[in-house]
């Protein structure tokens, strides 16, 4: 649906000071979210001309993003029947819905039903802006990522009481024991709904733009990667609340170890196995460096 929006309101879309911030943010990262205040002529229009009721809401997801996305089906955090979004300008290349491929042009607005795989292409290096991609209740669907405390529990994609989910690709946040969210070093991923190439490997850093993974759009789950103690390594522990090293293996559930940054940190899993070291200084995963 092309000529969405009035000149005015395209003028508060394009230059909003939050749409404005954004922009600035695009050099450091493929693509950037956030949401502006909604006004009541955008309500109304997005009303009359796509059918969307937003009388609950109080403002509206956008996008900057540059390159191409891969080929992807939406996400978001509960089930939703359509994806909406419109473009606000004009951009090289195509955006493909199913198997029907459209330019992308300014004020044009597309709806497609929930699982459609799209994607873009030929789109080179011009950022575009977008409203949305949401869904009927406005909330911003994409890429999803949960996080998980184990490495099982994230493969399984199952039993994990403290996941957090969010739209953002940027891997900066992680679960402590109350279920809130705290910094973390790195982190791995385990497995990615609906990817069918192999899983990307390797530790990543807070601050990580997966979407230079080419991973746009899939349900990612991560998982905190962990360093090994060889056994005989002392760790500094409360015992009878006397600062006390003891071995690694020493330790149970419950102990309470100091940490490198965070203090006093009670153990909540202990895991451990056999590693080979063999007999040359290859540089491998699965052996002890000092």
């Amino acid at each position: 649906m092309s000529s969405v929006f009035s000149n005015e309101d395209l003028d508060y879309l394009l230059h909003h000071p939050e749409v404005l911030a954004a922009q600035e943010k695009l050099a450091l990262k493929g693509r950037v979210y956030f949401t502006i205040p909604l006004t009541d002529r955008i309500r109304v229009t997005l009303q009359e001309r796509l059918g969307l009721d937003l009388s609950h809401v109080s403002s509206i997801p956008m996008r900057w993003i540059k390159g191409d996305t891969v080929p992807h089906i939406d996400c978001g955090t509960k089930s939703f029947e359509h994806t909406y979004l419109v473009y606000l300008h004009d951009n090289p290349g195509e955006m493909i819905i199913g198997d029907q491929s459209y330019p992308i042009t300014a004020n044009t607005a597309y709806r497609f039903h929930e699982g459609t795989r799209h994607y873009t292409q030929n789109t080179g290096v011009v950022p575009r802006l977008l409203v949305g991609p949401m869904n009927e209740y406005a909330e911003p669907v994409g890429a999803t990522i949960f996080y998980y405390r184990i490495y099982a529990d994230a493969y399984a994609q199952a039993g994990n009481p403290f996941a957090y989910q969010g739209i953002t690709w940027i891997l900066n946040d992680t679960v402590n024991m109350e279920g809130t969210i705290e910094p973390y070093t790195t982190w791995r991923i385990a497995t990615i709904a609906g990817y069918s190439d192999p899983i990307p490997t390797g530790v990543y850093p807070n601050g990580f733009d997966l979407a230079t993974l080419g991973l746009t759009g899939y349900t990612i789950y991560v998982y905190p990667t962990i360093p090994c103690f060889l056994e005989g390594s002392a760790l500094l522990c409360l015992v009878n609340g006397v600062p006390t090293y003891q071995p690694i293996e020493m330790l149970t559930q419950g102990s309470i170890v100091k940490t490198s940054l965070n203090g006093y940190k009670r153990v909540e899993f202990i895991g451990k196995r056999t590693i080979h070291n063999p007999g040359n200084k290859e540089r491998i995963q699965n052996r002890l460096y000092r």
